[in-house]
């Protein structure tokens, strides 16, 4: 569905536009935030109860931070180790190949059909 039509054709040269608010989340900001749900949902349940905070915020999902509650987004590093050694190997190696750098590499130029 996804793929492109010739096992030569670059996959990537279709490709327009990348929004990331369409990739799921990692785990542990996934955690984080049905932490920050169960606590506020709680909170709405218990709402005709004189006390109606039954959990402790800062261990639901939330960070008390001069008097404010901000949400904790992840505990832990922001990217895995496997990301980060690819990351720091690739900005350490010079590309001596331009062709796998360019996306857009036509071989023929729709200009130059009638």
């Amino acid at each position: 569905m996804y793929a492109s039509k010739q096992n030569n054709e670059k996959f990537m040269k279709r490709m327009k536009g990348f929004d990331s608010t369409h990739i799921p989340p990692c785990w542990k900001s996934l955690k984080q935030k049905l932490l920050r749900t169960i606590f506020v949902n709680s909170m709405w349940l218990n709402a005709t109860e004189p006390n109606c905070i039954k959990f402790n915020a800062e261990n639901n999902g939330w960070l008390l931070l001069d008097g404010v509650l901000k949400p904790t987004w992840f505990l832990g590093d922001s990217t895995p180790t496997q990301v980060e050694s690819v990351l720091c190997d690739s900005t350490n190696k010079s590309s001596d190949n331009d062709d796998d750098s360019d996306i857009s590499n036509d071989k023929s130029d729709s200009s130059d059909e009638i």
